[in-house]
């Protein structure tokens, strides 16, 4: 009885890691728009270029510079790429440049809600 007991509650939690696991990429949070320059990735974004900066924890001392990230908002998906970091940002905020927020809203909407997430093996380098 006790193993059968033990099965259940190692099963149960097997399903409730498993469904954690499945959660862990996406991210809900908000974002805002900038426009891009210099980044802290050391490389100058043009105005039109889809990028996004990310506050410091995330940003990780560079570790994820140039890495893809989808963005999705509404029922639309864009994919940028971080060339910056943004101090004033948590962990689940992000600052997309002005084209990439505007794939997803009207710029005078200022803050919008969005699920983001790092695209697995897009890192494209060091910065």
């Amino acid at each position: 009885m006790q193993i059968r007991k033990f099965m259940s509650v190692v099963f149960t939690a097997a399903l409730f890691v498993t469904g954690l696991v499945g959660q862990v990429g996406a991210i809900k949070g908000s974002a805002t728009h900038f426009t891009p320059g210099l980044g802290a990735c050391g490389v100058y974004s043009q105005k039109e270029d889809i990028v996004v900066a990310v506050g410091t924890k995330v940003y990780a001392k560079g570790k994820h510079c140039k890495e893809r990230m989808r963005v999705q908002h509404m029922g639309k998906t864009i994919q940028v790429t971080m060339m910056d970091e943004c101090p004033g940002c948590n962990d689940t905020h992000i600052d997309l440049g002005e084209a990439a927020f505007k794939k997803l809203a009207d710029v005078d909407v200022g803050v919008i809600e969005v699920t983001w997430d790092f695209i697995s093996g897009s890192d494209s380098g060091d910065c």
